[in-house]
């Protein structure tokens, strides 16, 4: 038991109005009654969760910096119904290069709006430059495709869902990109 001391007077628990200390705690913050999560299922039985954040409203470049989560890239959700998962390569996103054709993706929806999907193709794309307005894509285009182009291969056909990090080489941490895409 902690003493306690009465700062009203030299005398502990002397004072009327003082009653014996009893240590309190910072109250803990309450957790969120429930989180959308997304996991990978690796063939073999191993699997990985992650927290899903939202995106905030007209901020399309966001991408959470909190390990253990992925950030639910919006604009595909709302035009194709497409779940699109972004994460940094150093964070969350080392773990997609350990994805494989197979893998079973899985989102765990807040409003029961659940989804699996079994991953069908692994595209790899350089920057052809550093704007990333133009991408190397041989497994997809002979051709160079712009950012639109590209965005749409991945993002537009309906229902899909994918994973997307950036690729590091060298000392460029977004020298190309990684999508993992899930049917």
């Amino acid at each position: 038991m902690f003493p306690f001391i009465n700062p009203f007077n030299t005398t502990p628990n002397t004072s009327p109005v003082c009653k014996p200390a009893i240590p309190i705690a910072a109250p803990l913050p309450k957790p969120p009654a429930y989180r959308a999560t997304m996991k990978i299922n690796f063939e073999g039985g191993k699997s990985l969760s992650y927290i899903v954040i939202p995106q905030p409203p007209n901020d399309n470049g966001f991408v959470s910096s909190i390990d253990r989560t992925v950030t639910q890239f919006q604009m595909p959700y709302k035009r194709s119904n497409t779940l699109g998962f972004l994460a940094h390569n150093y964070i969350a996103g080392r773990d997609f290069s350990s994805v494989s054709i197979g893998d079973r993706l899985e989102y765990i929806g807040l409003k029961n709006d659940n989804r699996n999907a079994t991953v069908k193709q692994i595209i790899d794309c350089s920057k052809l430059d550093q704007k990333g307005t133009k991408f190397s894509c041989p497994s997809i285009s002979k051709k160079p495709l712009t950012e639109a182009q590209l965005y749409n291969y991945i993002y537009k056909p309906s229902n899909r869902f994918v994973l997307q990090t950036c690729i590091g080489k060298d000392k460029d941490m977004e020298w190309g990109r990684k999508f993992i895409i899930g049917e």
